[in-house]
């Protein structure tokens, strides 16, 4: 059988747990080290089981990482019991719950660290089970929103009811986005157009469609406009001070920026067949223009996926460029498009290659398009070139070359799939236009995701904790039945009390929250020693770049380039350590509560995303500082002044010390106030606890007095039906895969 081409790899998410086991086994680190953000299992785990044998298993048992795999899931610690596991991933594999091409992938990066061809020649012919992707994350959907409705008939609280309805809610309005990016003439307006089955958008060598364009579905095809509002168009202005050519058209357009620019955002519904007008970059209102909603009734947008085409890596508004930024750092898959019959340019690299160092960013498509007019040799030679390419710039860069393991290639023509819808085409011209398998493709990475996991996961928790405070609750009331029923009233007094008790615990959390406080702000004080250090750092790479360049007859003036360079990278890892020693302090109180109150176990997410913003927004305002910009200008003057490696070492020593006596560090990163959203997630956790548990104590109060005497046991034989019912689906929700 021959092997499974790499367009057909689904999403794989176990590549850091690959490199973190390479590393344990050179480096045998400590028991310190943790196996974090795994799911219930992945293909990582099942290849570092698969890749163990009689040779090797003693060695793997010194590893932290695969004795913590062995005890997940539950496996002795002798080849016996490992062997019976590799049988279980094999029927597993069998049934089509993993990807064999993913796990064929696992094991070629374990190689280094295990003889894994005899396995990976065993799955090479193993035949599986093609899983639905896409229809095995609506079997459950369905299952978990029937329970949902289930919990809802059987619930008499209404905050509970409020919950289960806003967490149905949440769940069935779970958006995928997907983000089409590349440079001017990649073809992402045609490849649209295809997936569209119809010309909508522009097709020109010229950034023919300005605007970012998101495409969803709507039973009636339409376009929306959104124009900047004031203060994002201020901004548009300003940029205008130094684009000639900006400044010019926004003199043009003086009459529609009164009519469209407002304080808030303003939106116009248009025809489909007036979008060209407003999106094309011949037209200079597309100025104007924020971002423009296309709806559309195809198929492949029913499921909450939203298509996003960025105006491209050319666009010369700073505005256009950073919102197509945040978009595709919010991405849930990217596909960026390159033409067939143009080599990876510089820009393609920079984007790649920011992307494969993009933490958030665990997989991504390159599409060649425009393939009709390549033979099928040549565009294996155009993927053969970029993968080679990639990895020498990974290694120039001192970055891992496992990262080209996020990326996967599919050559495509739209062409030819329009040419099938126009009917000009038969459905072999279709099927070879490879549009078809890229929406399989598409599908089985979206509903195989991250993302589509922990949806689930997060839905089903929620359902979890709302049934076990229903059994309690339940149980609770039986309780005072009972009591009352035998004329035990000390009992329903006993149970009174036990919400005092527990309510003076809660409250002593606020006495907590404040040393929590303190800690994070205590966090703060390590940016000062983080500064001094980055900037020794920086010192002595710019004195050994200068020293290269005098030596090599080299222009001093890419040192500024290094200077700020550098000085980002190594701002942004002061403000990284003091954000995620933040995380785990939270983490820490987080868990708790959990464990000390019995507080619901909500998972404070961390939003990478979030603290990027965070971050450019901070070094901005680092960048801002008169104190650095006089530093900028003083480092200029020294490259310009071409001094003895001497003399510029010492005044660049001088300069740096200079700064830090007069910039505190600390002060600086506690105005960003970067331990507030920790706290602020906490504190309000708190409240919710003390918020909830007063209503538990107001709504028993309640129940008890209007018991009906008459017809206790009929209650309680209610109840317990009831109670039956909950467990059934706390048993249900435990088994729901």
């Amino acid at each position: 059988m021959p092997k499974e081409t790499n367009e057909n790899s689904p999403h794989f998410e176990g590549l850091d747990l690959l490199k973190r086991l390479w590393k344990q086994h050179l480096l045998y680190l400590d028991s310190s080290s943790k196996l974090e953000n795994h799911l219930d299992i992945n293909e990582a785990e099942c290849a570092i089981i698969l890749s163990a044998n009689d040779e090797n298993y003693e060695r793997f048992l010194k590893l932290e990482l695969f004795t913590q795999i062995l005890k997940k899931f539950h496996l002795r610690a002798d080849i016996f019991s490992i062997q019976l596991a590799q049988l279980q991933i094999l029927n597993t594999l069998k049934l089509g719950f993993f990807e064999k091409d993913q796990l064929l992938r696992a094991l070629k990066l374990l190689k280094s660290i295990a003889d894994t061809e005899c396995v990976s020649a065993f799955l090479e012919h193993f035949k599986c089970e093609v899983q639905d992707k896409k229809q095995g994350f609506f079997t459950e959907s369905k299952e978990l929103e029937s329970l949902c409705n289930e919990l809802l008939s059987l619930s008499d609280i209404p905050n509970l009811n409020q919950r289960l309805s806003n967490a149905l809610m949440r769940f069935k309005n779970t958006e995928f986005n997907i983000v089409v990016a590349g440079i001017m003439n990649a073809g992402k307006s045609s490849l649209l157009n295809a997936l569209l089955k119809t010309r909508i958008l522009g097709v020109s060598n010229i950034p023919e469609t300005a605007n970012l364009t998101l495409l969803k579905y709507a039973q009636e095809p339409k376009a929306k406009l959104y124009f900047w509002n004031k203060a994002e168009f201020e901004s548009l202005q300003k940029n205008a001070l130094y684009d000639k050519g900006l400044a010019e058209v926004l003199n043009e357009l003086k009459p529609q920026i009164k009519e469209f620019i407002s304080d808030e955002s303003l939106s116009k519904d248009i025809k489909l067949n007036e979008l060209s007008f407003y999106s094309s970059a011949k037209n200079p209102l597309s100025v104007l223009i924020q971002k423009i909603e296309l709806f559309s009734e195809l198929d492949f947008l029913k499921d909450n996926i939203t298509i996003i085409d960025t105006p491209g890596l050319d666009d010369v508004f700073v505005q256009r460029e950073q919102l197509s930024k945040d978009y595709l750092n919010n991405c849930d898959f990217l596909m960026y498009l390159m033409n067939a019959s143009q080599s990876l340019s510089q820009k393609d690299s920079e984007f790649l290659l920011a992307c494969l160092n993009n933490s958030r960013i665990s997989r991504f498509l390159i599409i060649i398009s425009k393939a009709d007019l390549l033979t099928q040799n040549e565009l294996d030679e155009v993927i053969t070139y970029t993968q080679k390419s990639l990895k020498q710039r990974l290694k120039e860069q001192g970055l891992d070359e496992f990262l080209l393991e996020k990326i996967d290639f599919l050559s495509i023509s739209s062409k030819q799939a329009l040419e099938f819808y126009e009917n000009k085409a038969d459905k072999n011209t279709l099927m070879q236009s490879q549009i078809p398998r890229l929406e399989t493709y598409l599908y089985q990475q979206i509903f195989s995701s991250t993302k589509s996991k922990l949806v689930l996961e997060s839905f089903k928790n929620e359902l979890k904790l709302i049934t076990d405070e229903l059994i309690e609750k339940l149980e609770r009331e039986n309780k005072a039945l009972q009591s009352k029923n035998l004329g035990l009233n000390d009992e329903n007094v006993k149970l009174l009390s036990e919400f005092k008790t527990e309510a003076k615990k809660l409250e002593s959390l606020k006495a907590e929250l404040k040393e929590f406080k303190a800690e994070l702000k205590a966090n703060n004080l390590n940016a000062n020693s983080s500064l001094k250090a980055l900037f020794k750092r920086l010192e002595n790479k710019l004195n050994d770049e200068f020293n290269y360049a005098k030596a090599n007859s080299r222009a001093l003036e890419a040192l500024e380039k290094i200077f700020l360079q550098n000085l980002e990278d190594g701002f942004n890892d002061i403000l990284r350590q003091i954000y995620f020693q933040n995380m785990k302090i939270t983490e820490a109180f987080n868990e708790k509560l959990s464990l000390k109150y019995k507080a619901k176990n909500t998972e404070f997410l961390n939003d990478i995303q979030a603290f990027r913003k965070l971050a450019s927004t901070a070094f901005t305002q680092f960048l801002a500082l008169e104190l650095l910009r006089n530093v900028s200008r003083e480092f200029s003057n020294l490259i310009m002044l071409k001094n003895e490696a001497k003399d510029f070492k010492a005044r660049l020593s001088s300069l740096f010390e200079d700064f830090l006596q007069a910039f505190d560090c600390a002060e600086f990163v506690g105005k960003l106030s970067l331990e507030n959203e920790m706290f602020g997630f906490l504190q309000d956790k708190v409240n919710e606890l003390v918020l909830a548990h007063k209503e538990k104590e107001l709504e028993f109060k309640q129940r008890l007095e209007k018991l009906d005497t008459e017809n206790l046991s009929l209650i309680l034989e209610q109840n317990e039906a009831k109670k039956a019912k909950l467990i059934h689906i706390k048993e249900s929700l435990n088994h729901a895969h």
